[in-house]
């Protein structure tokens, strides 16, 4: 697997094998995706390229994705974060459900109901994600990748570390995550909130789930970006 991606992502000098073309916006979460502004160097063409063979595979997860890649960079430039940082963040939010091409069928069935084996299967698709990059991304988006499904009282996965354990940008992505995936339309789970509902679970579990400065600034991109007063 690691050796096809590889091929994907890059040709033999080392440069993006594909250009892409990103949608201006997002019609439904109502966001401006400024992918421009980060850059077009080419980890973030290639880390397009790959969203798109996740999305060909699984269909809603490239987009939900890239969903939580435009939310994360979002926050990051809220938090004051780097450019540098911003652009990992972007990253991250792309590459984070890429664990999931190892166990395909977990998520394309149409059922959500797991039993125990299946659930320790995919609690491992952070480690897998980053797995499947080692050595095609730096290692910061890879423990990003690795650690999107932590949680602020550390009771998340894989690791179960707190907060106190993981420095503030690796707390952005499981806002952004969480937020899109109450709000996405994916036809493994049949779950859906308004942006108003949705943004409500995420001020609710401020302190629990969620770091509040992250949580904080989530809030302060949504109520510029999009009107939660609509469902």
């Amino acid at each position: 697997m690691t050796v096809l991606l590889r091929d994907i992502l890059f040709s033999t000098d080392g440069s993006a094998s594909r250009c892409v073309v990103i949608p201006e916006r997002d019609e439904e979460l109502g966001v401006r995706l400024n992918v421009a502004s980060l850059g077009t160097d080419a980890r973030i063409i290639a880390a397009r390229t790959l969203n798109l063979q996740l999305e060909d595979a699984l269909p809603g997860v490239g987009v939900h994705s890239f969903r939580v890649a435009e939310i994360s960079r979002a926050i990051g430039i809220q938090l004051g974060f780097s450019t540098e940082e911003v652009v990992e963040l972007f990253l991250g939010g792309l590459y984070h459900d890429l664990g999931k091409l190892t166990n395909i069928e977990l998520y394309s069935d149409g059922n959500w109901t797991l039993t125990p084996e299946q659930r320790k299967v995919v609690i491992k698709h952070p480690t897998e994600g980053a797995r499947i990059l080692e050595g095609v991304e730096s290692p910061e988006v890879l423990l990003l990748i690795e650690r999107h499904h932590e949680k602020f009282d550390g009771s998340g996965y894989a690791d179960s570390l707190c907060g106190r354990e993981m420095p503030l940008i690796q707390q952005v992505i499981p806002v952004a995550d969480a937020f899109s995936a109450m709000t996405d339309r994916r036809k493994y789970d049949i779950r859906r909130y308004s942006t108003r509902k949705a943004v409500q679970e995420i001020c609710s579990g401020s302190g629990r789930a969620y770091n509040p400065r992250v949580v904080c600034a989530f809030v302060r991109v949504m109520c510029r970006e999009s009107p939660v007063t609509q469902p």
